[in-house]
């Protein structure tokens, strides 16, 4: 259970994020198809530094996986 307020460290014990939201789990997690909540926190502390919202940007990151992904796209 995750609580609605938290702070998700490394293996160290060191803070990666000071809140790591149920939307940015879902959106940068397994929208993505990451299951490791590391790499989620990684890419929530990125765009924390670059002022991003993070559900934009996973939302915006599945559109572009999805285009890579898809196997009747055009080159």
């Amino acid at each position: 259970m995750i609580a609605c307020r938290n702070s998700y460290v490394d293996d160290a014990g060191k803070p990666i994020v000071g809140t790591l939201q149920f939307e940015t789990i879902a959106l940068m997690g397994s929208n993505l198809g990451l299951d490791n909540l590391d790499d989620v926190a990684r890419l929530n502390y990125m765009c924390n530094d670059y002022g991003l919202d993070t559900i934009e940007t996973g939302a915006a990151l599945g559109i572009a996986l999805e285009a890579v992904l898809s196997p009747g796209r055009s080159d």
